[in-house]
């Protein structure tokens, strides 16, 4: 390699064609995703809420709701926001 040119990139077809993994793509064992749920109906108020035909889905571990976490603030300098919140708006 000369001044001015750049390196050989020996990984660049595998990074290109999605053959390589990146460190970002490992999921290490026994790890958990996560799904959040926005309401489908705007200004809509939610009363109660049944989790039985979620939970029955073949691999559901836990279900986290607002009820939950009765102290969910968090912030950088304030803790003055919500994890977790009820729906109050949806859309734009």
């Amino acid at each position: 390699m000369s001044v001015g040119q750049s390196p050989p990139r020996h990984d660049a077809a595998a990074k290109t064609d999605g053959s390589i993994e990146y460190a970002g793509d490992a999921v290490p064992a026994g790890a958990l995703h996560a799904v959040v749920v926005f309401s489908g109906r705007a200004h809509a108020r939610m009363l109660s809420m049944s989790t039985d035909a979620a939970f029955a889905v073949p691999g559901v571990v836990d279900i986290i709701t607002a009820a939950d976490a009765p102290v969910n603030e968090y912030g950088l300098t304030m803790r003055d926001q919500p994890a977790l919140v009820g729906v109050d708006h949806t859309g734009a």
